[in-house]
């Protein structure tokens, strides 16, 4: 049998999800797998919204030890579609030769809660050498800082008076993130540097760029950025799937807004919640 993780949705955030599944069965099983459609060509969101990273991920990606090109073609035309959820039901055979296919975000980190140190090294592992030596060069395991992800892109500015529901795609209170960063700060240290990975471009940061010791990560790809916080000593996240898994991926501490769902972490400690005062209509502080 094959494994092969369908990636229907953009964002390396949300296709990260079906992917890691897709790799714990296939280590599991000792099977081959197909090579992830990453670059989905048909989206122009990114484009229209001027966003920096357009969600290409070909040129970041190796396919090396996947099926891919003719031979997944022709394994996807002749072979069996055998849905994810089959492979608990006990009819599933390692001889059927069938492609089990794994799709969406649906349990988010529940089903590979304890894999975050395999999940790494196979994420790592398959990119591009450019991307480990940027990595290595620019947010290396041994500088000392405190990753801020503030998400612009498709989310809408912040409106309390619809944070109570919608919030998980609005971009969070830079008076938020200030705070976040004081409370980062008394858990590993006030001599650390504030590094701000965004998909914005700065504007309405001020007052937390002109903070000593603060300033915008350097660009680069996003799986590059997503390493990069996941070696941070704290980090401060935004409503959003690239935060969590860049938490999943690390042993720091990190500060969430509360509502936010949060990746299983070795200690439950490691994840923080406050909404440091920000108010949302019908929702006590």
């Amino acid at each position: 049998m094959y494994a092969y993780a369908r990636l229907d949705r953009t964002g390396i955030g949300n296709m990260l999800f079906p992917w890691a599944r897709s790799e714990v069965f296939r280590r599991d099983k000792q099977c081959p797998a197909l090579w992830p459609t990453w670059t989905q060509w048909a989206r122009i969101g990114p484009w229209l919204r001027g966003e920096k990273d357009k969600r290409l991920y070909r040129h970041v990606f190796s396919s090396a030890g996947y099926v891919s090109g003719l031979g997944k073609a022709a394994l996807l035309m002749t072979r069996r579609r055998i849905p994810e959820a089959s492979i608990t039901g006990g009819g599933l055979r390692d001889e059927d030769g069938g492609v089990v296919e794994f799709r969406g975000m649906e349990g988010h980190f529940d089903s590979f809660a304890e894999e975050n140190v395999f999940i790494r090294q196979r994420l790592e592992g398959m990119t591009h050498q450019w991307v480990r030596q940027t990595v290595s060069t620019e947010w290396p395991e041994g500088r000392n800082f405190i990753a801020v992800h503030i998400r612009r892109g498709d989310f809408q500015p912040w409106d309390p008076e619809k944070a109570s529901t919608r919030f998980m795609s609005m971009q969070l209170p830079v008076d938020w993130y200030l705070s976040a960063i004081r409370r980062a700060k008394t858990l590993v240290g006030h001599d650390v540097e504030t590094l701000v990975f965004t998909d914005g471009d700065g504007r309405g940061l001020e007052s937390l760029l002109s903070r000593p010791h603060t300033q915008l990560a350097s660009d680069s790809a996003a799986v590059c950025h997503l390493l990069g916080m996941a070696n941070a000593r704290a980090i401060v996240g935004s409503a959003s799937s690239f935060s969590m898994w860049a938490a999943f991926l690390s042993d720091a501490p990190a500060i969430w807004f509360p509502g936010v769902p949060t990746p299983p972490r070795r200690s439950p400690e490691l994840n923080v919640r406050h909404e440091f005062g920000i108010p949302i209509p019908g929702r006590p502080l």
